[in-house]
């Protein structure tokens, strides 16, 4: 096993040792990865008691949903782990209840968590609207010169801010903010 004081490997340079896995999904880079003592118990804990919790990748894409220190505890410990398959429509809602409740997470954590999950929760909205109106979803004009379309949009992106501020525990304002300064940086 490794010493505390040697860095903790890079997963994508451990990444190449495990056939089962093609990749990381981008929603594991919302959240904050075990680190420093917390990673490291975790490695005893696994070295003690084998793997308690599955380590997690999507069906069809086998990119690596979650369990990314606990990959790296295991490559580090020689110790083997199950895998489970998650559906692709899942992945978003599993992802952020099992690591807003797990983890230690300080309030400024939780609202940059909820910045970056903006675009998971705006596809994921996006995809259930398609469903609902069977792909087809109508545009109408109003007398404010806004499509139907448009209102729904404006609905959504208010509605995710608050699904968002509720997840991470914020207020919705404190989302909203951090939103601004994203779009701030990104004209920048």
């Amino acid at each position: 096993m490794n010493n505390r004081n040697e860095p903790i490997p890079d997963i994508q340079e451990i990444l190449s040792d495990f056939p089962e896995f093609e990749g990381i999904h981008p929603i594991a880079a919302v959240f904050p990865m075990q680190e420093g003592e917390d990673f490291w118990r975790l490695v005893e804990n696994i070295t003690t008691y084998g793997v308690a919790h599955l380590i997690r990748r999507e069906i069809g894409t086998n990119l690596l949903v979650d369990g990314r220190a606990r990959l790296i505890a295991c490559w580090l410990t020689g110790t083997l782990f199950e895998v489970e398959d998650i559906e692709p429509n899942r992945i978003y809602c599993l992802s952020t209840v099992d690591n807003l409740c797990s983890k230690q997470i300080n309030p400024s954590q939780r609202a940059a968590i909820a910045a970056r999950l903006q675009p998971f929760l705006a596809a994921e909205t996006a995809m259930r609207k398609a469903n609902r109106c069977g792909g087809n979803p109508s545009i109408e004009e109003f007398d404010d010169g806004l499509t139907q379309a448009e209102r729904d949009e404006i609905i959504t992106e208010l509605a995710e801010e608050e699904f968002l501020a509720k997840a991470v525990g914020i207020p919705v304002q404190k989302v909203r903010e951090i939103k601004a300064l994203s779009n701030e940086s990104d004209v920048v």
